[in-house]
């Protein structure tokens, strides 16, 4: 147990995922229509598509999932490459994640270091 754990039941103890993680179906085609209609709010200049509750819902989804991911042994990085996104956008999300929960960028290193993904 680490001092992230909030006491929710992880998924350490499964099996080793051998194969690809994705599996597709409904779940990944309401994920990619609204990456698209974000994107294309985004091109609009929209930054107010999504209110900061459903931004909130979505990023605690995402991050969630992807951790049980790669508890499983999933390799995959959250961003594919030639993605739209840049170095600060990246920034600016890990910035928020961590003081959204409190965590320093020295706790954060220290996880790092201890074998963190």
């Amino acid at each position: 147990m680490s001092i992230f754990d909030t006491g929710v039941v992880t998924l350490t103890d499964a099996p080793s995922v051998t194969g690809p993680m994705h599996t597709g179906g409904v779940v990944s085609g309401k994920a990619t229509d609204l990456a698209a209609e974000i994107e294309k709010a985004l091109m609009r200049g929209d930054v107010d598509s999504l209110t900061p509750e459903a931004l909130q819902l979505l990023m605690s989804a995402l991050c969630r999932l992807y951790t049980a991911q790669c508890e499983l042994g999933s390799t995959e990085l959250p961003l594919a490459p030639g993605t739209m996104a840049n170095p600060t956008d990246a920034m600016t999300t890990a910035s928020g994640l961590l003081r959204a929960l409190n965590v320093a960028s020295f706790e954060f290193a220290m996880w790092q270091s201890w074998g963190g993904h």
